[in-house]
Parts: structure tokens; C-alpha cells; sequence
């Protein structure tokens, strides 16, 4: 359940962005990124400790067909999520700094560190 987690919370986390509009962008932007970071850090925990069933996700989509959607994290699969869950607090930081007019810059981030999670952690 671990890595239906690190791909959906970044996602809840851009709508919500979206829907509540410039004022708080960087600090759910923020929070969004930590949130990712403990993620990553207790499925780095979990796959040390051989809890490999966090890890893992499969579940039958398209059953008289026999196709499934199975996700699952490995040893490789997890530094890519501790270093993108590292680099983005740092990254969204930066950005506290500057001002921007419209939130779909911070929208960007969140999009992008998404995208990363997803095609880190993905089996296919």
C-alpha cells in the first residue's frame, strides 16, 4: 500500500493546489514534498526490514482476461524515491523565495515529481 501511496499522495496534493487557489501553493507544495519523504523513508524502513507485502500492489483489473496491476518496490526503486523525496523539499524551498502571479508553476512541481515517483516505482 506503500506505493499506491508515494504515486497518489503528490497527485491529492496538486489538486488540492488547484482548488485553493495561490495563497497557500508553496506551503502545500511543501508539505506535499515532506509527506513524500516520510513516505519514502518508512518504505525504506519496510524494505529493510523484508516487509516486502507494504511494498508491493497487485490487483486484478481486468479479471476474465487475467490482467492485473501490480506495482512493487525493490532496492533500486527506493533510493530513487529517497532521492527524489530528498531533492524536492529542497527544490519547493527554493521557490519560497521567488514570487510567482500564477500557481501553475507550483503545479509544475508537483506534476513532475509525480511523474518521477510513478515511473521510479513502477514494475511493469
Amino acid at each position: 500500500m506503500l506505493t499506491i501511496a508515494l504515486i497518489a499522495v503528490p497527485f491529492i496534493f496538486a489538486a488540492l493546489i488547484f482548488i485553493m487557489g495561490s495563497k497557500t501553493a508553496k506551503m502545500l507544495a511543501l508539505t506535499s514534498t515532506l509527506v513524500q519523504l516520510a513516505l519514502s523513508i518508512v518504505a525504506a524502513i519496510a524494505l529493510r526490514q523484508g516487509n516486502t507485502e507494504l511494498l508491493t500492489f497487485d490487483k486484478s483489473w481486468i479479471g476474465p482476461m487475467g490482467i492485473h496491476c501490480a506495482f512493487q518496490i525493490d532496492g533500486i526503486n527506493i533510493l530513487m524515491a529517497l532521492l527524489s523525496g530528498i531533492t524536492a523539499p529542497l527544490i519547493v524551498s527554493f521557490y519560497f523565495q521567488q514570487k510567482f502571479q500564477k500557481r501553475s508553476c507550483v503545479l509544475w512541481i508537483n506534476a513532475v515529481d509525480d511523474w518521477r515517483d510513478a515511473r521510479c516505482i513502477s514494475n511493469f
